[in-house]
């Protein structure tokens, strides 16, 4: 993965890369991929994340980031 980051999980999104966490459960602001995400600086090669698939992105950080098997709550 480029700069260390692995977003296939939960833990290693948290976990983030060499910069530090990819996600600050709950703000935007604060969630390096989805501030690079919105502005389609991610996905770096290849087709751009269409609106949906920014929606859900969206959605699941303002969530809390919610992991796999756990209801969000938003």
């Amino acid at each position: 993965p480029k700069a260390g980051l692995d977003l296939r999980t939960r833990a290693t999104a948290m976990k983030g890369g060499k910069a530090g966490a990819a996600v600050k459960p709950g703000s935007l602001k604060e969630s390096p991929l989805w501030l690079n995400v919105s502005t389609d600086k991610m996905p770096a090669a290849g087709e751009k994340l269409t609106d949906a698939e920014k929606a859900v992105i969206r959605a699941w950080i303002l969530a809390g980031a919610p992991g796999e098997g756990v209801a969000a709550t938003a």
